[in-house]
């Protein structure tokens, strides 16, 4: 989620992003932000859109593997109660700030549309696993991304994952990433 700084008095001068799932404050291993591209079709008035996605360009090749992203048209096999994890930065329950770290929990998935995936999430302790918009949504015990949080509702009961197999997002993403 992206606020817009210059709405509140600053000016945003360098944004960083970590991957350390145990501390997200962890500044000694963030990689910077080069540059932010959303999607053409993107207006902030329609949040949960299936044009409501961004990318973060690095300055460098992060430490990390990346994701693998679905083939085209891949995601529309689920069957109801098929086991998805969901992975998420959140917090402890009645935690603040300083209590957030990654989450993998698991979802039932439930339901399938033209540009969304529905899940069941399933508490793991006292905290939803699918923390904020932009988490993962991916087949179980792997890398392989189905899609990404797009709203929780219900209490943490039901979520919203944008598909990245459909046109509309691999139109997007294929400027910045290999595509299968």
């Amino acid at each position: 989620v992206l606020v817009n700084a210059a709405d509140y008095g600053y000016t945003l001068t360098a944004i960083w992003i970590s991957f350390n799932g145990d501390d997200p404050f962890d500044c000694a291993t963030a990689s910077r932000v080069q540059s932010l591209a959303f999607h053409p079709g993107f207006d902030e008035t329609d949040p949960g859109s299936p044009t409501d996605i961004g990318v973060a360009v690095l300055t460098a090749p992060a430490t990390v593997s990346p994701a693998i992203l679905p083939g085209a048209g891949s995601q529309g096999g689920h069957f109801r109660g098929d086991p998805l994890d969901s992975v998420g930065w959140a917090q402890d329950d009645n935690g603040n700030i300083f209590t957030s770290r990654r989450r993998i929990g698991p979802v039932d998935y439930k339901a399938t549309a033209p540009d969304y995936l529905f899940a069941h999430l399933v508490l793991k302790g006292n905290t939803c696993a699918t923390g904020y918009d932009g988490g993962g949504l991916f087949l179980p015990g792997g890398q392989s991304l189905a899609g990404l949080v797009n709203g929780a509702g219900n209490g943490c009961k039901n979520g919203t994952f944008l598909r990245l197999d459909t046109a509309t997002a691999r139109d997007f993403l294929q400027d910045f990433v290999t595509l299968p």
